[in-house]
Formats: structure tokens, C-alpha cells, sequence
């Protein structure tokens, strides 16, 4: 458990010294890990994936080029939701169905920011950030936290 507590402060470490305190980007925080290392792991690849997004925002970038960045993420949050929602069925999580319908709802609403990016004038000014503190951090704290003691308690870290 000490190697893994380790670990976990090591990446964020790493994590906080690539990004700086940038304030338009999204910063990886102790607190939104789930203590299971795979998931906390794709959870901060989501996190990389989504500031290479802002920072292509902030560089003033089209549509053109920032559709691919949010595509990547998009295949990469399904990829991520199927990994969650597998050990969750796995260890009879009792609340994996409604942990599912989440994802469903969460990639619902990636496909619309996608819209929104692809019919934006200028996809610069869409606050991608609000978006992405709701989508991205707002489902790591308010719904995978609740999974953590659970698949602890089952031995998954």
C-alpha cells in the first residue's frame, strides 16, 4: 500500500511540474485519485488529453486542428469507460448500471461539444473549460470517488 500511495503522489508530481500553475488548464490533484492505479492512470492521460486541447484553444487554433484532439479524447474516454464499468461487473459493484448510464450521458455530451466546436465560428471562445471541470473532474469526484472503498475493500488498487 506504502508503494502505492508512493506512486500515486509521484505522478501527480510529475503531472503539477508538466503543466506549471497555467490557470486556463485543467491541474491534476491529489484528491481525485480513486486508489485504483489503472484508473487513476487513464484519468490523468483524460487530463493530458484535455489540456492539449485547451492549449491548442489558447494558441488560437482552428477547428481543424482541435476536432482531432477531441476525437482522440473521445476514444479514449470510451476506451476508459469500458475499462471502469468491466471491473466494476467484474467485482459486482452494486451501483455498476447506474455508473454506466453516467457514461452514457457523459459521452452524450462529448459528442455535442463536438458539435458545438464544428459549428463555431470561432471555437476559441466556447469555454471548453467549464465544460471539462463538469465532465471530466465533476464524474471523477462526484461519481468514481464512490467506488474507491469498494474495490479497495476487494483488493483492486
Amino acid at each position: 500500500w506504502k508503494l502505492f500511495e508512493a506512486s500515486g503522489r509521484r505522478m501527480t508530481s510529475i503531472f503539477e511540474s508538466e503543466h506549471g500553475s497555467n490557470p486556463n488548464l485543467l491541474h491534476w490533484r491529489e484528491d481525485y485519485r480513486v486508489d485504483v492505479l489503472r484508473l487513476d492512470t487513464q484519468h490523468r492521460r483524460m487530463f493530458e488529453q484535455a489540456n492539449a486541447i485547451l492549449e491548442a484553444m489558447q494558441a488560437g487554433k482552428g477547428t481543424d486542428d482541435i476536432l482531432p484532439l477531441l476525437d482522440a479524447m473521445a476514444e479514449y474516454a470510451h476506451y476508459h469507460f469500458g475499462e471502469e464499468e468491466a471491473l466494476m461487473v467484474r467485482h459486482a459493484y452494486p451501483g455498476a448500471e447506474e455508473h454506466r448510464s453516467h457514461h452514457a450521458l457523459l459521452s452524450q455530451h462529448l459528442l455535442t461539444m463536438r458539435q458545438g466546436f464544428k459549428d463555431a465560428a470561432d471555437p476559441c471562445r466556447i469555454d471548453f473549460l467549464a465544460f471539462l471541470q463538469d465532465w471530466l473532474v465533476g464524474h471523477i469526484v462526484g461519481e468514481d470517488r464512490r467506488y474507491t472503498e469498494f474495490l479497495n475493500k476487494k483488493g483492486v488498487y
